[in-house]
């Protein structure tokens, strides 16, 4: 993931990408934080336990606080960090979300984009561990190798345009 942001800010500067990162033991992270290490974690407990923790932690009005202002915003989550931001996710006027997940279902709002991440899509390169990593680095070399797709990627209300810029960007990046 970080080579996806790494390759976004070099082709269009420092503010063109923001991470945050939801963490089971201290909530929303920015990621310049340093934290001391730790075990928590969501995976594997309950939807309850989860849903009670990160509230405990912050983690839902922090997200809705985060993502004011962005044009898109990009979601990396598996299935028990999804919950954990207390769905759904409600995109402002002219925002859109775009979730790169193996979870579908009625947890999203319909004007949010959800690029399927799962054992199909190992075919871009990764594992399903490190797969939405993979997919979000491959889509962020599509949008810089073609930027004018940034507003068809903002318009589109499938996920069509997401999945031809990461195409396009396994392309570009095995031609580097």
């Amino acid at each position: 993931m970080m080579n996806g942001v790494k390759a976004l800010r070099n082709r269009f500067g420092s503010p063109a990408c923001s991470v945050k990162i939801v963490s089971a033991g201290y909530g929303l992270v920015d990621e310049e934080q340093h934290l001391v290490p730790y075990e928590a974690t969501f995976q594997g407990k309950p939807a309850r336990w989860v849903h009670e923790q990160s509230n405990r932690l912050g983690i839902p009005a922090a997200i809705r606080e985060a993502i004011i202002g962005y044009d898109a915003v990009m979601f990396l989550l598996a299935k028990n960090y999804l919950i954990s931001t207390h769905p759904p996710l409600t995109p402002g006027p002219k925002q859109r979300f775009i979730f790169l997940t193996s979870e579908v279902g009625p947890a999203f709002d319909s004007n949010s984009i959800i690029v399927p991440a799962g054992p199909k899509e190992t075919r871009f390169g990764a594992g399903t561990i490190t797969l939405k990593g993979k997919m979000f680095e491959l889509l962020a070399h599509g949008l810089c190798s073609t930027p004018e797709m940034w507003g068809k990627l903002l318009s589109d209300n499938t996920e069509r345009t997401a999945l031809a810029l990461i195409s396009d960007g396994r392309k570009n990046l095995c031609a580097a």
